[in-house]
């Protein structure tokens, strides 16, 4: 009798020939594609446990290892892919079926886009007091650019549940391409993109950009300020990015990071698509339009995660691709969508403690007081009530207001100088050296920066909080100093 190591190295002499054989003949233009002998392939090889982690999965139409590297691109995503999903499920589902895998139209022209994508002036590997983060700060011409963070993943892994967390949580506006479109369908039903849309949506194909684009244009104009728009289910495609890249002008609009939602268990989808399906009345709730969205995951949308990877991560890399297991509960995934726009807020917060600093070095009154709470020392305190929506717009609107600069430079002399005067009697700020800077994130909308700071032979501990504000952004709202023994 042959032991089962025996037979399952004989298996593996049997069949490696003839599945190098079988690949060989589906390949096209040198992009392999899952086929059903590569699945009984590995099935085969083995044994009962093919769906082992050491089990061959597909991303973006490569034949991987999980945990692994492709053969072309050591940052590929693992989404599931409609041909590893649907044999996880059951054998009738599968098809021998070969898609090419998408192709970077003008790939040179592509990357020269991407790289205005986020700021093209913020600076990798900024330093503050030995905290090293992404300064982002805006453009030269002083604009305020919108701050857009794309969502992306296959139908039911949580796209829409952990965007609504983060509106929660995060100064963040949501906008579901998917709900857009629904909504126009519905409310223009004679429209000619109506019917363009509800086709797409039934067949799980991807709507013409240029459709998508002026829905999100919109939804952006009418939306009210945020510090950051999670725009979901977009881009899908690379038709998707290069309109984007194209049409939304880098001047006003940063792509900052795509949080990507991974869940590679068919039955996980499944029993999600199909129990939101009982409520939601959406004509896409189905198994049938499952296979065909998990299909156009695979071959549209799995390429360009990997496109944004890859530019997200050469010498310059400022966009961030978040990867992000979806298959538990909600409460696992939302620790997980924290951490990732907790890095986000940091680099953001941080970035405005430096440009505070630089405003107080330069003694640049304006932008010390685009920075700073002019009210931090009223006593009724109004800036730092912000436990209701109510009471956030009331703060927001009273920190929005015209600024007094005279008021400012007067809250600037008394607080930010060292009683030093210059050769022409003005007060010096208090210039020195910064070192051991803490970070504290204390809600989605709070923060602490601490550091040791050392001028004119004095050190303290100085602690800066800031709050976000709609209208303004990052602000100071209060800040105080601790002496520290010599």
């Amino acid at each position: 009798m042959i032991g089962s190591a025996s037979l399952q190295k004989r298996r593996q002499v049997i069949w490696t020939p003839l599945f190098v054989l079988m690949m060989a003949c589906s390949c096209r233009n040198a992009v392999m594609r899952p086929s059903f002998f590569a699945v009984a392939f590995a099935r085969t090889i083995g044994g009962s446990s093919w769906r082992s982690s050491h089990a061959p999965f597909v991303v973006g139409g490569l034949l991987q290892s999980r945990g692994g590297s492709s053969s072309s691109s050591s940052s590929s995503v693992p989404f599931p892919s409609s041909s590893t999903a649907a044999f996880a499920s059951t054998a009738s589902e599968s098809s021998t079926t070969s898609t090419p895998a998408a192709v970077i139209p003008n790939e040179v022209e592509l990357r020269e886009l991407a790289k205005s994508m986020a700021g093209p002036h913020w600076v990798p590997n900024a330093d503050f007091g030995s905290l090293h983060y992404l300064w982002t700060g805006p453009p030269p011409s002083g604009e305020n650019p919108q701050n857009v963070i794309f969502v992306l993943g296959g139908p039911g892994a949580g796209k829409g549940t952990q965007s609504e967390l983060l509106m929660k949580e995060y100064p963040c506006r949501h906008l579901s391409v998917g709900e857009l479109l629904r909504a126009e369908r519905e409310t223009n039903p004679t429209s000619p993109n109506a019917k363009l849309i509800e086709d797409c949506l039934v067949q799980g194909t991807i709507v013409p950009v240029e459709v998508s684009l002026n829905l999100v244009q919109q939804a952006m104009a009418t939306s009210g300020k945020c510090c950051y728009y999670l725009v979901d289910g977009f881009p899908r495609n690379f038709d998707n990015l290069q309109g984007w890249l194209t049409h939304m002008p880098p001047q006003h609009i940063y792509g900052r990071a795509a949080l990507v939602y991974q869940c590679q268990n068919f039955d996980i989808l499944k029993e999600r698509i199909l129990t939101r399906g009982e409520t939601s009345g959406r004509s896409d709730d189905n198994l049938a339009s499952l296979q065909k969205r998990l299909d156009t995951l695979t071959r549209d949308t799995v390429p360009v995660v990997n496109f944004l990877d890859e530019c997200g991560n050469d010498e310059n890399g400022k966009f961030y691709v978040c990867q992000i297991a979806a298959e538990g509960t909600i409460d696992e995934v939302w620790t997980q969508t924290q951490s990732h726009m907790n890095q986000i807020m940091r680099n953001d917060i941080l970035t405005a403690n430096a440009r505070l600093m630089q405003a107080i070095e330069s003694q640049n009154i304006p932008l010390y007081a685009s920075l700073m709470d002019s009210n931090m020392f009223d006593d009724s305190d109004t800036t730092t009530t912000t436990s209701s929506d109510t009471d956030t717009d009331a703060t927001a609107a009273a920190s929005s207001r015209s600024v007094d600069l005279d008021a400012m430079k007067k809250m600037f002399d008394q607080h930010e100088t060292d009683g030093a005067e210059d050769a022409d009697g003005g007060l010096l700020p208090s210039i020195g050296v910064v070192t051991n800077a803490e970070f504290q994130l204390v809600t989605g909308t709070k923060a602490n920066v601490s550091y040791d700071h050392t001028f004119s032979g004095t050190q303290v501990r100085e602690t800066r909080v800031w709050s976000h504000f709609p209208e303004r952004g990052w602000v100071c709202i209060h800040f105080f100093r601790t002496p520290l023994l010599p």
